[in-house]
């Protein structure tokens, strides 16, 4: 169940948990920064389409950026 939800704040987590079996129970510890990994990340990276489809990723020194 937690694999396929796409997440981005504590309390989703937290939702997410509680809603995954009548006992599971989320216990919250104080507070962090969270960030959207997703909006974070997509402006540092290149997109890989159709990433799921792939087991194993190569990369080279001698070319650099490539996957």
């Amino acid at each position: 169940m937690y694999r396929l939800e796409d997440t981005d704040t504590v309390d989703h987590i937290a939702s997410v948990v509680e809603c995954s079996s009548t006992s599971n129970v989320p216990v919250l510890y104080g507070q962090w920064e969270w960030r959207a990994w997703k909006d974070f990340l997509g402006d540092r990276f290149k997109k890989v389409p159709a990433i799921n489809s792939y087991y194993y990723f190569r990369f080279e020194s001698s070319d650099p950026g490539a996957v």
